[in-house]
């Protein structure tokens, strides 16, 4: 599995940010990459491919203080209908979606903003971009700009429903970004998951 990340610093709420000078590089950093895939400890290792992520999130969490569900276009087929489920927790969002129908449910996006919940290498929500930095063995960007990381990586499946064993190449892209108060600690943490 490869794994290419690209560094940027948010320059605002806005969708711009600049890449650092090399652009897309290839990172040896894996702490970025373990906590980029799976940020919880002990991790939840749901598959992306049995999409049994609203089961590990039942088990670890519980029920969600409040459900949303709405059926819509498929992402990647807009023939196709998908049901999204936002569940919210306490100081956290689970965004999740599946085909209509079915049981199998992939996690689309999680958003934390509460200090309760366990993360790799003790990151939380109120750390310091110090602590963060040190724990991702990472170099974050300067205050008051936001952390942001992405991914995108294939791997060869055989394991894909409904291709009967043959071998496919999935393409997985991934988010990290985490806003930082005016304290300079982290105030909000959010993973978007995104495979093809």
């Amino acid at each position: 599995m490869r794994f290419l990340l690209t560094a940027a610093a948010v320059l605002s709420c806005s969708s711009a940010f600049v890449d650092s000078a090399e652009g897309q590089i290839n990172v040896e950093n894996r702490r970025v990459v373990e906590f980029l895939y799976d940020p919880f400890d002990p991790p939840l290792t749901y598959s992306i491919v049995l999409g049994d992520a609203a089961a590990r999130v039942l088990e670890r969490f519980g029920k969600p203080r409040h459900e949303k569900s709405t059926i819509g276009s498929a992402r990647g087929d807009p023939t196709e209908k998908s049901e999204y489920l936002t569940w919210e927790y306490d100081g956290m969002t689970v965004e999740m979606d599946g085909p209509v129908g079915e049981s199998s449910r992939w996690i689309s996006r999680v958003q934390l903003t509460g200090s309760s919940y366990k993360l790799k290498f003790g990151i939380r929500i109120g750390a310091t971009r110090a602590e963060i930095s040190s724990a991702l063995n990472e170099k974050l960007p300067p205050s008051p700009v936001p952390y942001l990381v992405t991914s995108q990586y294939s791997e060869r499946r055989t394991d894909v429903p409904g291709h009967d064993g043959e071998q496919i190449s999935v393409l997985t892209y991934d988010e990290l970004t985490i806003e930082f108060d005016e304290s300079d600690k982290a105030k909000r943490l959010v993973w978007r998951y995104y495979a093809d």
